[in-house]
């Protein structure tokens, strides 16, 4: 057995474990089901509105998986132009910072009165929280390029863009794919987070609804199906690492 596939194995073991440990100490301690249901009343809850709560998942996941690629394309193309314009990296750049120091949940507010509390609000919210991940992810990447390189390449008469594309690029891979799966699990919290300020649709909008109707169960079986989502597309990005950065 490999070391990956021990690792696998072992962290597999250990959820099981996490999972049997809250089983048993629930009905053992009688806590509450408001409060900490048993896992399986769960799971039941779960296969009991398999319909609904697919058809929120589904939701969530389109619009989180939507603003992922925009913003991470948004954050790749303004990477490679401010690294392009130090004059215009200087300028933006703590402006850029500034904004990402507030948490992009206070903004849900404003975009859900400018776009609406359909689609188009959270693929902004999301847009934005994965852009300036991969923007500053992709800005240090693509510092980190070592000059006689760059002097090595400019002898054979490459221009900025061949260096970008065979050279800086490459050199920053780690550093983006790093981002994009930091942006994974933050692209699901904020799609929920502007779900439960404004929609009809989604995890978010079953979780604020269960919340009302002191719908628990519900409320626990959202929280499980986001964690899934967030496991599957971080563990799906970081396949995809594996196999684009295979250097490392």
């Amino acid at each position: 057995m490999s070391q990956s596939q021990s690792g696998r194995l072992w962290g597999l073991v250990s959820v099981l474990g996490c999972l049997v440990i809250w089983e048993v100490s629930v009905r053992q301690l009688d806590i509450p089901s408001y409060l900490l249901p048993p896992f399986s009343d769960i799971v039941i809850q779960v296969s009991q509105n398999f319909p609904s709560l697919m058809s929120a998942s589904a939701a969530t996941l389109s619009a989180a998986l939507s603003g992922f690629a925009i913003g991470t394309l948004a954050g790749l193309l303004l990477a490679i132009l401010l690294t392009f314009s130090p004059v215009m990296r200087q300028s933006l750049l703590s402006i850029i910072v500034a904004i990402n120091t507030v948490p992009m949940a206070a903004y849900a507010p404003l975009v859900i009165l400018w776009f609406g509390v359909g689609m188009e609000s959270k693929v902004v919210i999301v847009a934005c929280e994965v852009g300036f991940t991969v923007l500053l992810g992709a800005l240090s990447g693509l510092a980190q390029v070592d000059r006689r390189s760059i002097d090595l390449l400019s002898s054979f008469g490459a221009g900025r863009w061949k260096i970008m594309w065979c050279l800086r690029l490459p050199t920053a891979l780690p550093a983006i794919m790093t981002a994009l799966r930091l942006s994974t699990v933050r692209s699901i919290i904020a799609t929920i987070v502007v779900e439960m300020l404004g929609s009809y649709l989604g995890l978010g909008w079953t979780l604020y609804q269960s919340v009302v109707m002191s719908n628990f169960l519900t409320v626990w079986s959202a929280i499980l199906l986001a964690s899934v989502i967030s496991l599957l597309f971080f563990a799906s990005v970081a396949w995809i690492e594996r196999r684009v950065v295979f250097w490392q």
